[in-house]
């Protein structure tokens, strides 16, 4: 995105550029969900190259959060710690069952660990804070002046030619992130017989247009883009969601829960001030949390050796040379090894029984 934003030229140039990105993509959402074919293309990814998608954002977040590690080393390991001691080790799991203290520690891990590295930080000079106070108000109008289509001018019929190879590398980003949600969203309803999570990859497309395309017409275009999952965030709130309805009644108020507080404390300087230093810990957090939940799931999710292998170099694929290689590599690789084991239509992970997740006949 920034190479691709740099060769049209700093400022309004490379405004405009993001803004006929950001309509040729919502453009592509748009139409993949009226016609459904957003629905049929997902369908027919087979188990095997959705395990490699998830495996390949594992290692890529891993692989991250390592070379982060080296900026803060000492601030990073006891968060990491903290939050993998709270939300995964199986002693803890254990004595959570009768110790109210750990039940509500491993709820609030993430909040608990961004703690730790307000402490650890400062005391070993990692971490600088610097707490103000008062009222905190964005410039909204500045803002919306500087980048906004409406102010700034829209772009010319070229860059939106230009805009057409660079939405469809940013498509096949978001059908990853699309895998890994279903996965995510199939994995906890196993957990949670008693709710139903509703996963509708139509609505998915309808959704993605009306959040991009409405943050073009509202607050102009946003660079990272809006897309269907903060997957560290997301596994949290999974991981609290499959120990019951004490931890987490619905996932649907889980997520609005999360989100809500942030609407007030934006507005409040201490808050603001307290979180921009440990913003590398925070988005530390949610990338190991993606790292991990996504190195067990796509584990799970094939059995045999020829899958297993074949998972592993589609991830690595994927992260070595980018998503458009990796799913080229991936569809090219099934056929050549996988397609005759059985149709190449593929099942839900959520839906394969176990004779057919170790290789057995149905």
């Amino acid at each position: 995105m920034l190479v691709y934003l740099d060769r049209a030229g700093a400022g309004i140039p490379a405004i405009q550029a993001m803004t006929a990105l950001t309509l040729v993509l919502s453009a592509m959402f748009l139409f993949f969900a009226v016609t459904g074919l957003g629905q049929v293309f997902f369908k027919w990814i087979p188990i095997e190259l959705r395990a490699g998608i998830v495996l390949g954002a594992a290692v890529a977040a891993i692989n991250g959060e390592l070379a982060r590690h080296a900026t803060m080393p000492i601030t990073l390991s006891v968060v990491w710690a903290v939050l993998f001691m709270l939300l995964f080790s199986v002693w803890v799991q254990q004595f959570k069952e009768t110790s109210k203290f750990l039940r509500t520690a491993a709820s609030l891990g993430m909040l608990i660990g961004l703690l730790a590295a307000a402490v650890v930080g400062p005391l070993t000079g990692e971490i600088k804070m610097a707490i103000e106070w008062g009222i905190f108000i964005p410039d909204f109008g500045a803002a919306i002046r500087a980048v906004s289509p409406f102010y700034v001018g829209w772009p010319s019929w070229e860059m939106f030619v230009g805009a057409v190879p660079m939405a469809l590398l940013v498509y096949i980003i978001v059908f990853g992130d699309l895998v890994l949600a279903t996965t995510l969203a199939g994995d906890a309803s196993r957990k949670r017989p008693d709710e139903t999570i509703d996963v509708d990859i139509t609505r998915m497309h309808y959704t993605l247009f009306i959040r991009n395309f409405g943050q073009l017409l509202t607050g102009g275009p946003f660079v990272p883009m809006h897309g269907p999952i903060w997957t560290g965030v997301t596994v949290y709130l999974y991981e609290k969601y499959k120990e019951g309805r004490k931890q987490l009644d619905s996932i649907h108020s889980g997520i609005g829960n999360w989100y809500w507080p942030a609407y007030f404390l934006v507005f409040l300087a201490p808050a603001v001030s307290f979180m921009r230093p440990i913003l590398p810990v925070a988005l530390s957090i949610t990338m190991i949390l993606t790292g991990f939940a996504c190195a067990y799931i796509a584990m799970r999710m094939v059995t045999t050796p020829t899958s297993q292998g074949y998972a592993l170099l589609v991830g690595l694929v994927l992260v070595r040379f980018g998503p458009a290689w990796g799913l080229l590599v991936g569809f090219v690789l099934f056929v050549l090894l996988l397609v005759q084991r059985r149709q190449m239509i593929a099942i839900p992970y959520d839906n394969i029984n176990l004779d057919e997740r170790s290789g057995k006949s149905s």
